[in-house]
């Protein structure tokens, strides 16, 4: 797991948020840190009534019930 959070760190893209650290400090599980966004999560964001997320949402054509973000 500190590989996979070191590789996170160093990642610099323009549509990825940087992440800033790590805590334990909730509920006792590996949390990323990241800036705080107007938007919320992307959770939020994709469920939020006054935005379209279908840009972000791939409709899966395979047969299994999932959806993906789609990538940038």
């Amino acid at each position: 797991m500190v590989a996979g959070v070191s590789a996170l760190i160093k990642i610099r893209h323009e549509n990825i948020l940087p992440i800033l650290g790590v805590t334990t400090k909730f509920y006792s599980r590996v949390s990323l840190v990241s800036e705080w966004m107007d938007n919320g999560n992307a959770r939020e964001y994709v469920q939020n009534g006054d935005v379209d997320p279908s840009p972000l949402v791939c409709r899966n054509t395979s047969p299994f019930p999932i959806e993906v973000i789609c990538p940038i």
